[in-house]
């Protein structure tokens, strides 16, 4: 079925957004739910029309009207509600009802260990929580502890009880929920930033902030009515959250994900077709299809396919699907579009999944932007940038140096109102409506942004030279034994010299070294990496040379939206003296 792509709409808030999607497309599927076998009966035995459960875009209207009615009729209005929990439909509808409406909602990050989930909590002053069954114990203990200012849990499992009673009252002309003025430009929503080197702010949102930046996204991207998603980027997360927002804006399907390690299953079992994602996710997605072209002696064949499909494209003549059949087979074989966020991609991927005929972009942006600043589109992209900003954004580079670098700073409607009382962090990065995001990048004339590294991550040597760890990343995370890589500055003698950490791949350590256990097959392999490092040094300026190494088999720490927390590892890694210098490395 084909269906009407709509031009994009300005809209003043997430209500507005909704009432419009589900009018627009209320027969289409909304989201796809996965339903739970019977106890005793294994899910594939199931019949098929058991198997799932298809929510439709009037139904998804109708349960937020009904739990958004329920809430105001049990005197939750005007509550602060914190919503936490995996990736389900029914994080979906508690969001929805909370901030269309009822309440100022606080999205909670999932994985948080208990102290933090209550630090969360006293920062917010949130006094109702909505929350998955996993949460209960603690969310119980924490409540009856009096630290938080928490009078109420609800649920996941409460909420169709609620919908229940909400529609009831809807049937009967209740219209609390329904006629609930909006201040588009109020705090209505409070998140917390990832915290990747510090304690997490407390971000204040409003529904213009979001409401803009999908109008925004709705001119860059091209997501439309005939796609289907999977939602792995998590809820609490403003890029999984406004990511999901435009699926269904746009009138696209979402499927929820079972796990990273059936994500390639289930690409395959919804016919995913366009998948919001971070680098970490594409970057395993594309070594896996290198090691399996390699494994079937297909990698010299695939990468002179590459070259003869892109002298065809110049010609308009596009066989990239029937070339690299086997690779769209491999991931489920309906992609077409990837949108990277969260933290750079590595510009040998993206070119590598364009060869292969699924258009990849970038996008770049804060949860203070809410989150998108600038992102590339199928029409608008060059190699290593994160394409132009968004329409209704101004981006400049402040202070440029002689290289043209300088801070990355943003205006427009989608800046947060602030950081929550926290008047003196809001004040060091808004300054006369521009946001100082804290990266450093550059422009070209056409109004591309380049990021070239964390503000905070800079390394300046004792010469003034400025070295930017994302700009020799990319590098390492080439090598074909690397799972995953930071680079970063340490302290040597009266400068500074640079240093890498490489999580080695234990998949490839094994196929290597079959006859050692991992541990021996690290060692064994540390003098290949230093001839690796050293081979890499020869394309670098000599400043830039990596003189350090440590190799670990254990995966780094990480934020939910897998960024590494950075300064941990640094300090660890210090603090456990891993490093090795190149000038100690044993020869083969």
């Amino acid at each position: 079925m084909n269906y009407t792509t709509y031009p994009p709409v300005d809209y003043k808030n997430l209500r507005e957004i909704i009432l419009d999607c589900t009018e627009k497309y209320a027969e289409k599927d909304v989201f796809i739910i996965k339903n739970k076998a019977p106890k005793g009966v294994k899910w594939d035995d199931l019949p098929e029309e058991e198997k799932y459960t298809h929510i439709k875009f009037k139904e998804m209207r109708r349960h937020i009207n009904s739990l958004g009615t329920a809430l105001i009729a049990k005197g939750f209005k005007g509550h602060r509600i914190a919503v936490i929990g995996k990736n389900c439909y029914e994080w979906i509808l508690a969001y929805y009802a909370t901030v269309m409406g009822t309440g100022l909602v606080i999205p909670l990050d999932n994985v948080l260990p208990e102290h933090e989930i209550v630090n969360s909590l006293v920062i917010s002053e949130a006094d109702t929580i909505i929350y998955d069954p996993a949460h209960e114990e603690k969310l119980k203990r924490i409540m009856e502890s009096g630290e938080t200012s928490l009078k109420s849990l609800i649920c996941f499992d409460e909420l169709k009880g609620l919908i229940e009673e909400g529609g009831k009252l809807l049937d009967e002309g209740n219209r609390d929920f329904l006629d609930a003025e909006i201040d588009d430009n109020a705090m209505s929503i409070l998140l917390f930033t990832s915290g990747t080197t510090s304690n997490a702010k407390a971000v204040m949102l409003s529904h213009r902030n979001i409401a803009c930046n999908i109008y925004g996204m709705q001119i860059h991207e091209d997501i439309n009515a005939n796609d289907v998603g999977l939602a792995l980027l998590p809820y609490h997360h403003t890029f999984g959250c406004t990511g999901q927002l435009m699926f269904m804006c746009q009138g696209a399907t979402t499927a929820f994900c079972d796990g990273l390690k059936h994500i390639q299953k289930n690409f395959a079992e919804y016919h995913v077709t366009a998948f919001f994602c971070v680098p970490l996710i594409l970057e395993s997605i594309h070594k896996r299809v290198l090691q399996n072209a390699k494994k079937q002696g297909k990698l010299e064949l695939m990468r002179k396919m590459q070259k003869v499909s892109r002298v065809l494209m110049k010609c308009g003549i596009d066989l990239r699907k029937k070339f690299f059949k086997s690779v769209h087979e491999g991931i489920g074989g309906n992609f077409r579009l990837l949108i990277s966020g969260a933290a750079p991609i590595s510009p040998e991927v993206q070119a590598d999944f364009y060869d292969w005929g699924i258009q990849t972009v970038n996008g770049y942006g804060l949860t203070e932007t809410a989150p998108v600043i600038a992102s590339e589109s199928p029409r608008q992209n060059r190699p290593k940038s994160v394409g132009p900003s968004l329409p209704n954004v101004e981006v400049r580079i402040d202070n440029p140096d002689e290289d043209g670098i300088g801070e990355i700073i943003a205006r427009g409607e989608n800046v947060m109102l602030g950081y929550y009382k926290n008047p003196e962090a809001t004040a060091e990065v808004i300054k006369d409506g521009w946001f100082h995001t804290g990266d450093y990048g550059k422009m070209d004339k056409d109004g591309y942004v380049y990021i070239t590294g964390r503000k905070k991550n800079v390394i300046v040597l004792k010469n003034g030279k400025n070295i930017y760890p994302e700009e020799l990343e990319p590098s390492i995370a080439d090598l074909p034994y690397n799972e995953e890589s930071i680079v970063f500055g340490i302290p040597d003698g009266e400068d500074m010299a640079i240093a890498t950490k490489i999580v080695l791949n234990k998949e490839y350590l094994k196929a290597q070294y079959p006859d050692l256990s991992a541990e021996d097959a690290e060692k064994a392999i540390r003098p290949v990496i230093w001839e690796d490092i050293k081979a890499l040094n020869q394309t670098f300026p000599v400043y830039k040379h990596i003189s350090y190494l440590a190799t670990s088999l254990e995966p780094m720490v990480k934020t939910t939206t897998a960024k590494v927390k950075r300064q941990i590892e640094i300090d660890n890694i210090l603090a456990n003296n891993e490093l090795e210098h190149i000038s100690n490395a044993k020869k083969n």
